[in-house]
């Protein structure tokens, strides 16, 4: 069983961008319903949950309706990765759950850092690999979910 609600920290160990986010960060405090990033405007941000929670939101044309897609809460980051790093359009908005306090970090400075630096690089690499291992596990959960049902 997971530790963590988001599994993607299981073995991974963020203490690196914590930390940077920590050092160079502009802490910053959001209002609840307060968006950080709009789906669709260039995403930037990678960014500390310090105190709150922050939802991932996306809009389903179709449908006009809105979805929620992920949680970041405390101690955790909240990020359009990898749009963040080189200004790509956001695919989520990114909204304040409850009046939250947190670092905030441009993800273009990360990018550079990530560059610059061979640890960081490589938990850049790292976290990549853990993203696409999540985005696989949704995908084969999605198939074998719906294969169920038939």
């Amino acid at each position: 069983m997971n530790k963590h609600f988001n599994s993607y920290k299981e073995g991974l160990d963020l203490e690196f961008l914590r930390e940077y986010c920590m050092e160079h960060g502009e802490r910053r405090t959001f209002l609840r319903g307060e968006t950080l990033e709009e789906a669709g405007e260039p995403a930037q941000w990678v960014v500390l949950v310090e105190r709150g929670c922050f939802k991932y939101m996306v809009h389903n044309d179709e449908e006009g309706k809105e979805y929620c897609t992920g949680f970041a809460f405390e101690g955790e980051f909240v990020a359009d990765f990898p749009y963040c790093l080189d200004g790509d359009a956001a695919p989520t908005s990114l909204v304040a759950v409850v009046p939250s306090a947190v670092y905030v970090v441009d993800g273009a400075d990360l990018e550079r850092h990530y560059r610059q630096s061979q640890v960081a690089e490589r938990m850049g690499r790292d976290y990549m690999a853990y993203c696409l291992g999540q985005v696989k596990s949704h995908i084969n959960n999605f198939y074998f979910k719906n294969n169920q049902r038939i």
